[in-house]
């Protein structure tokens, strides 16, 4: 049995459901171990015995960064330090302003849209796809941007509610499981 805790393998989305923390707070902690799985980018797989290593090597949390704890000119000095270190990401491009990120992915997502639609077309006049296959292609088109549609739609809806995942796709290989 030791060898079998000892071989187990979370992800983050796991790692969330088991402690109940948020995704976020758990990958921003896991920062610095080493995977031993996935694919790099979008699904992170840990070994328990390097989260547990970790986790135990962290500071313990204490109030001193917590405002609602400190003297009233200390937590004007940590905001006046909080606004610095914002500053400081927007002007070395770590943090970008959700309004640029909203222009970028509205142009991404309009040529997307706008390829989509013509699709058929270009299947139609350079590929001399029959009729039926056009057909089946322009239904399988339409509910791909259905879901576009719903996904972009979920994921405002979440980043407004505060529900921000680092990605949807481990979630969706978790119901796949």
């Amino acid at each position: 049995m030791d060898q079998e805790i000892k071989s187990l393998e979370l992800n983050i989305t796991q790692l969330s459901a088991i402690t109940g923390a948020h995704r976020q707070t758990i990958a921003s902690r896991l920062k610095g171990v080493k995977t031993s799985g996935g694919n790099g980018s979008n699904l992170k797989i840990y070994r328990l015995v390097d989260i547990l290593t970790a986790m135990m090597t962290m500071p313990a949390v204490t109030g001193e960064n917590d405002p609602n704890k400190m003297k009233p000119s200390d937590r004007g000095a940590w905001f006046q330090s909080e606004m610095t270190r914002i500053e400081l990401e927007k002007e070395m491009r770590t943090l970008i302003p959700a309004s640029e990120v909203l222009s970028v992915y509205a142009v991404m997502a309009k040529t997307v849209v706008k390829t989509l639609e013509i699709l058929p077309d270009l299947l139609e006049r350079d590929a001399a796809l029959p009729p039926d296959a056009l057909e089946m292609t322009q239904k399988i088109i339409d509910q791909l941007r259905e879901d576009l549609a719903s996904m972009t739609y979920q994921a405002c809806a979440d980043a407004i509610n505060g529900d921000d995942d680092d990605n949807g796709d481990e979630g969706q290989e978790e119901e796949q499981e």
